[in-house]
């Protein structure tokens, strides 16, 4: 996760100061893009846990294109890597990359009551 570019990044501020955290955000582009290793995965424990996307491209997006995935004016299953959180519930992701799914897979049977579904939206068309 730490080659993508990440839109907008929804990082938490509260608790106790974090260093790390104020560095990474001086560094994010007045666009809003986050460079590649700013964010993910090391300053995953700041991303908002309810109701949030977390959007990732391999190389920096046009502006336009990044104003459409603001703006609702495309799907932000389109993207190269996105993680949606639900009601705080469980996060859902997408991405183009196969390793990616297992990787994270692999994590999430580490975590006590951790469950992982798959499904694969391209086979429905």
């Amino acid at each position: 996760m730490s080659a993508y570019w990440w839109i907008d990044p929804p990082l938490f501020f509260g608790g106790p100061f974090d260093q790390e955290l104020e560095d990474a955000w001086k560094i994010i582009e007045a666009d809003g893009l986050a460079p590649p290793g700013t964010i993910l995965p090391n300053l995953s424990r700041h991303v908002l846990n309810d109701w949030c996307d977390v959007i990732g491209f391999l190389e920096p997006p046009p502006a336009t294109e990044v104003e459409q995935y603001r703006n609702s004016e495309r799907s932000v299953w389109e993207a190269d890597l996105t993680f949606r959180n639900v009601d705080g519930a469980f996060w859902l992701m997408h991405s183009r990359d196969e390793q990616l799914y297992a990787a994270v897979e692999g994590y999430l049977h580490k975590i006590p009551d951790a469950k992982c579904f798959y499904e694969d939206l391209d086979a429905d068309g």
